[in-house]
């Protein structure tokens, strides 16, 4: 997602390692979730629309890190909560969050570090960094949502910033199957859903019925979106899981499929996306076993052009063009947690922030309609 500020930096502060490198308890060291914490003091009073912290902390296992800063105002903002995360340290991460929208810059800030699991590893808090902006701000590009399948709520968020959704409503039943896209080319990705092989789309993201009301597919087909032919509306398709065949239509309307071809195995979940900024949107899996995705350029049966590993067994895949330049990426949606990637490649999230519940599905989409 792009970020543009009309005042850039107000206020920078960073520490560097010499100046700060705190052990961070272990959790049977620390019961009461004391952690560590490091303040800095902002002498100009301005009202935030943005903060950024830049964190640096090195960890044998850091998803046992629950990192929180609190405001002046004695707001606090999770940046990163407890998670299923076993990789190495944060070495100058960023999280980014709009928590504190409104509030004054003047007086201390606070950033507190625990561990939240005992006997995992251990680590030291070395550096941050906080960066405050002023200014309205307008984000481009693709951002998540999720859908509850319980009782059929939707969150929709216009920034990859943990924090409250920008738009909830309430849209379909419980056991319903959401879908997202652009179903009337005006640059907005608008919801849907699937029900018992019939498909029943919104045109903007809000109460009310369907106004696109249709069959296609059978009954435990998972649903699929995209701009099969380059045309700028996306419309939908199908990914039987039974069989691994994607069944694909050029326009949101009853009818034979238009693309029938074959990807995967049974059992994984159909996900797609524009791979290598064509402009059509092409097809691809997930294999929730392992996190394996093969990603497809052409919407017909053969071998993937792209095949990596990203995620762990039982994570949930979610697509998008997160920073705007043209191309979709992966990213997976685990116990209420975000992790996307910028490339199509094997690495670190780019992006980790939380949104929802666990057991919730994940979505994306230009919800804003910002290009």
């Amino acid at each position: 997602m792009r970020l543009v500020f009309c005042w850039r930096l107000l206020q920078s502060f960073h520490q560097e390692p010499f100046l700060l490198t705190f052990e961070i308890p272990d959790r049977n060291e620390d019961p009461t979730g004391v952690g560590v914490t490091s303040t800095f003091v902002v002498n100009q009073n301005i009202t935030l629309d943005f903060v950024e912290v830049v964190f640096n902390a090195t960890h044998d296992f850091r998803g046992d890190l629950k990192v929180v800063l609190t405001s002046p105002s004695g707001t606090p903002s999770i940046l990163v909560d407890k998670q299923d995360d076993p990789t190495y340290d944060y070495i100058a991460w960023k999280f980014l969050t709009v928590q504190h929208r409104g509030e004054s810059s003047l007086g201390t800030w606070a950033l507190k570090v625990t561990d939240e699991s005992g006997g995992t590893g251990i680590g030291t808090f070395d550096w941050w960094e906080l960066n405050l902006y002023v200014g309205s701000y307008v984000g481009g590009g693709d951002t998540t949502g999720v859908f509850r399948p319980s009782n059929g709520l939707l969150y929709l968020k216009n920034a990859n910033t943990t924090g409250f959704a920008d738009v909830a409503i309430n849209y379909g039943l419980g056991g319903d199957y959401p879908v997202t896209g652009d179903w009337d080319g005006n640059g907005t990705a608008t919801i849907g859903i699937y029900r018992n092989g019939s498909f029943y789309l919104r045109n903007s993201n809000t109460l009310g019925f369907a106004d696109l009301t249709f069959a296609f597919g059978a009954p435990g087909d998972q649903p699929i979106a995209g701009d099969w032919n380059g045309d700028g509306v996306d419309t939908i398709g199908v990914f039987r899981t039974t069989t691994g065949q994607f069944l694909l239509r050029n326009s949101n309307s009853p009818g034979t499929p238009d693309m029938s071809f074959y990807l995967g195995n049974v059992g994984d979940v159909g996900i797609a996306g524009d791979w290598n900024g064509d402009g059509s949107d092409t097809t691809g899996v997930f294999r929730p076993s392992n996190g394996i995705i093969f990603l497809k350029n052409t919407n017909t049966t053969g071998f993937a052009e792209i095949a990596l590993n990203y995620g762990l067994a039982g994570d949930m895949p979610v697509t998008g063009d997160w920073n705007d330049d043209g191309i979709d990426t992966i990213g997976v949606y685990r116990n209420a947690q975000f992790y996307l990637r910028n490339s199509n490649t094997i690495g670190f999230a780019d992006l980790v922030f939380a949104l929802g519940n666990p057991g919730d599905m994940p979505i994306a989409g230009n919800w804003d309609g910002i290009p």
